[in-house]
Order: C-alpha cells, then structure tokens, then sequence
C-alpha cells in the first residue's frame, strides 16, 4: 500500500477513529525511541527505589512555592 493510498484511507475515517489512530502513532513512535525507553527506565528505577514524588507531594510543594511567590 502507497502513502497516498494510506492517506486516502485515513481521509474516510470517522472522527473517533482518527483520535485512535493519532494515539496509536504515538505510542508507536515512543515504542521505537532509544530515549523514551531509558527516560522509562530511569523513572521506574525511582520508583523501585522509592526517590519518587507523589502526586500529594508535588501539589504540596507547588502549594509552598505559590505561597513564597516563585
């Protein structure tokens, strides 16, 4: 199948599916990255090791740092 013949082939998709496509070629495109995969890595190591921040612990240091006017 050509580029072209793709592209036609995406042009007659409902609006739902080419959201679904778009995410797709995402998640593709970072499957295939040397970068997003060590950068995965490298955060689950953290959160293995524990070196992580929560969700309650970055909201409260953003909370902190409002309060300060940074």
């Amino acid at each position: 199948m050509s580029v072209a013949e793709i592209k036609n082939e995406i042009a007659a998709l409902s609006a739902e599916e080419k959201e679904e496509l778009r995410r797709f070629m995402i998640i593709e495109r970072m499957r295939n990255d040397p970068q997003w995969k060590e950068e995965l890595e490298r955060r689950l190591d953290q959160v293995e090791a524990g070196t992580y921040y929560t969700k309650e612990d970055l909201e409260r240091i953003h909370a902190e740092r409002v309060k300060q006017g940074r």
